[in-house]
């Protein structure tokens, strides 16, 4: 048998290419029936998956069966969309851009990157993961100083230093503006919903979308139901800070609703007894 396969190198490719294909295909079934124990690990049973599947191709090559299913080349995946073609935010504001493939992740994920032509104006992650089998993932940005920056998401690190009309990855243009406070926005009031007996006090927490750089963020409180509620009229955010905590005293057993308003945003919750 040795000296036959010796004497004809086509013969010896598809017996070595057979032999790996039956080792990739025992750890296939292998996988199978550990799938509850690999699945609980993580990513490890997505990698190991994908290493089987990278030996099978092998020996489906080796062999000469190029039409094994699966075994197709690896499709390229880039940042189709980055946020908003362009955006404002304030100096000192906060906002979260979403970067989307072209086509979900796979079983091992994928790391997306982040580039900038003016550094100086804005401060970013400059990587974020896409979960495997996913397709975005998130971006926080804070706006440094006024001016405008451009920021590239990307797969491949060549589109690090692309032509922006190349098409190499996704950008947005961010405008950032203010030199003083940005505009002021109320992000949440907590607890939500809130529990409170008839006559007991409740701590709640106002939180800012923005934190206020030179003045007090004055956040303005009001009780839809007359009587059922003891809270203050105002609630002052003090610069360098992003939420503040007041008292409310709930009454009576009458579900009341408290809201918190803040030029154009405003955020209300329901307090009831338990």
């Amino acid at each position: 048998m040795t000296g036959l396969v010796e004497a004809h190198p086509l013969l010896a490719g598809v017996f070595v290419g057979a032999v790996i294909l039956a080792a990739a295909l025992y750890v296939l079934r292998r996988l199978r029936g550990e799938r509850g124990v690999h699945d609980r690990t993580g990513g490890g049973a997505g990698r190991t998956r994908a290493a089987a599947w990278l030996v099978l191709c092998a020996g489906a090559g080796a062999a000469g069966l190029a039409a094994v299913p699966a075994c197709k080349a690896p499709v390229a995946i880039e940042v189709a969309s980055f946020g908003e073609p362009a955006s404002t935010v304030g100096v000192g504001q906060r906002v979260t851009l979403w970067a989307e493939l072209t086509a979900p992740a796979d079983e091992l994920g994928a790391l997306v990157s982040v580039a900038s032509d003016n550094g100086g104006l804005a401060v970013f992650d400059t990587t974020a993961i896409v979960p495997a089998l996913d397709r975005a993932a998130a971006v926080d940005v804070t706006g440094l100083a006024p001016g405008t920056v451009t920021l590239r998401a990307f797969v491949d690190p060549a589109c690090a230093d692309a032509d922006p009309a190349s098409g190499c990855g996704a950008a947005t243009t961010l405008t950032v503006v203010g030199t003083d406070d940005p505009p002021m926005a109320i992000d949440s009031l907590l607890p939500d919903p809130a529990v409170a007996a008839a006559g007991e006090t409740l701590t709640m927490v106002v939180t800012l979308r923005v934190t206020p750089l030179s003045d007090d963020a004055v956040v303005t409180l009001t009780a839809a139901e007359g009587g059922s509620l003891d809270a203050p009229a105002e609630v002052r955010v003090p610069p360098g800070e992003r939420s503040a905590q007041f008292d409310v005293t709930h009454l009576t057993a009458v579900p009341a609703t408290l809201t918190a308003a803040m030029g154009d945003s405003a955020v209300s919750v329901v307090i009831a007894a338990p």
